[in-house]
């Protein structure tokens, strides 16, 4: 049964944090009362990826963070310590990095990709020379003038065909490989050269999205590049004269451009993003593309590890990255909720001043944006002379404090959830960066730094619940709990009604 949090820690992984560096920590975090440690993204993510939010791979674990290894002993680590664990995940969108195979794949063959429908891309572009294609703003300068300084070039390492610029490697649809290979085959008198050059000619167009074909497509094409591969490594002189093609091809600037036409794909200058791009992205990064997970098959296929997480009990809930990027938040939540009845699920969901969180959606509620933003003006307002307000206040708001106050309030324990009132209580000896954190003294009683007013602080807190009533503002209320569904909430945590 998994556990509601009383408190939680944040942690962020990445290479230079793993789960081994995690599971050193956990020990520290069960004698500060922690009950749940909250980790970021940890499925497979874009090499160096610092946050994890740019997502490659939804059913593999990081490798950069240990792998499955490091996350197993993660796991009996935590049930050691009997902590729980939540776990930020991204339904929205994908990084379309290296690595990403889905993405690959539909570069490599258009709308007949197994994987076109897994993103929300616009096939059919008002612009002829964009129809069929994805748009890939990449580029320094136009596209000629990159083309004309020989900045794009075709390579072949044995395997397969890839166009480079830069650090950035795309595919070459299977048909276009025809026009290399012919041009290798006039070279040298090997049959099988010239046969897999003509059969990629004569597979389907990479426009059509009947199920037949596209498998059809899918299995002619693999068993001609499997053919290829075996010519090259058992006659040196077909991937002579293919390299040969290669480097005829990467001379001549027409030819190239003739290329990279029969792509699925069209490099452009990167300033054309904001008028000709043709997916959902996620705010304006063009490398996070928009998952479709509206679709029953991108769901399951993008949820099945966390969901199994969910149910056998590794993890007690989860919080969902920007719910307000996808098609239909509401079925998505109910999605997730009829496979996990039990789990904790909080949505990352930035509330608008006159914005309540839709009563429809069976989840425990947001992640607190709306919360703090009350709290942080509680904090500022003596500043702001806006009233007294809790300058003292121990949590994430305490981190946004020290514009308004003059001072950080407890930065060492700025990962407590102060909604739930079950921050540790601090040492003698805690004090932050510089020294300038408010203490507790051995008696509980709130010690200042030097230099700071106690008249204008409010140190009641240290011996009462951190928020034991609405944040009000002007005599109206500023903080609501979301409204209670007795569905998912047994323990009947859920309390209060909008305003």
């Amino acid at each position: 049964m998994p556990r509601i949090p009383t408190s939680s820690y944040r942690v962020q992984l990445h290479a230079g944090f793993t789960f081994a560096d995690a599971c050193g920590i956990l020990p520290y975090l069960k004698d500060l009362g922690i009950s749940h440690v909250y980790c970021s993204p940890y499925m497979q993510a874009a090499k160096g990826s610092m946050h994890g939010y740019d997502v490659i791979d939804q059913q593999k674990v990081n490798s950069e963070l240990g792998g499955e290894e490091g996350q197993t002993r993660f796991l009996n680590t935590l049930k050691e310590l009997e902590l729980g664990q939540l776990l930020d995940i991204v339904p929205n969108h994908m990084a379309t990095g290296a690595g990403n195979r889905y993405w690959w794949d539909v570069l490599e063959n258009g709308p007949s990709s197994r994987f076109a429908d897994w993103f929300d891309i616009d096939w059919n572009s008002a612009e002829v020379k964009l129809q069929n294609k994805v748009l890939i703003p990449v580029l320094g300068d136009q596209y000629g003038h990159v083309l004309n300084k020989h900045e794009i070039v075709l390579q072949y390492d044995g395997e397969a065909f890839t166009v480079h610029y830069f650090d950035h490697v795309f595919p070459l649809a299977p048909r276009s490989l025809a026009v290399p290979l012919s041009t290798a085959a006039r070279y040298i008198n090997v049959p099988i050269l010239s046969f897999v050059a003509d059969s990629l000619a004569r597979l389907p167009s990479p426009d059509s999205t009947d199920e037949d074909v596209q498998t059809a497509r899918h299995r002619d094409k693999t068993i001609l590049y499997d053919l290829l591969q075996r010519a090259c490594k058992e006659e040196p002189d077909v991937l002579a004269a293919i390299m040969r093609a290669v480097e005829e091809i990467n001379r001549n600037v027409d030819a190239l451009d003739t290329l990279l036409n029969l792509q699925s794909y069209r490099l452009a200058y990167w300033r054309t993003a904001d008028q000709e791009l043709g997916y959902r992205r996620f705010f304006d990064i063009n490398t996070l593309i928009g998952l479709r997970v509206e679709r029953a098959r991108v769901f399951n296929a993008t949820h099945f590890r966390v969901l199994h997480w969910l149910r056998n009990g590794d993890l007690d809930g989860v919080r969902v990255d920007h719910p307000d990027g996808l098609r239909d938040p509401e079925q998505y939540f109910e999605w997730l909720r009829s496979n996990a009845p039990q789990a904790w699920i909080l949505a990352e969901k930035i509330l608008q001043p006159n914005e309540s969180l839709r009563p429809n959606w069976p989840i425990a509620g947001t992640t607190g944006y709306d919360f703090f933003f009350a709290v942080d003006f509680q904090v500022g307002a003596p500043a702001a002379g806006l009233g007294k307000g809790r300058a003292g206040l121990i949590g994430p708001a305490a981190a946004n404090a020290g514009s308004a106050t003059g001072y950080t309030a407890a930065s060492t324990f700025n990962t407590c959830i102060i909604a739930t009132g079950q921050c540790p209580q601090l040492r003698p000896d805690d004090t932050g960066p510089g020294g300038r954190d408010p203490i507790i003294g051995p008696s509980g009683i709130i010690q200042l730094p030097p230099g700071v007013d106690e008249d204008n602080v409010d140190t009641s807190f240290a011996t009462e619940p951190l928020i034991d009533e609405p944040v009000t503002s002007g005599g109206e209320s500023t903080l609501w709990s979301p409204p209670c569904d007795p569905r998912h909430d047994p323990e009947h945590r859920c309390q209060g009604t909008q305003p």
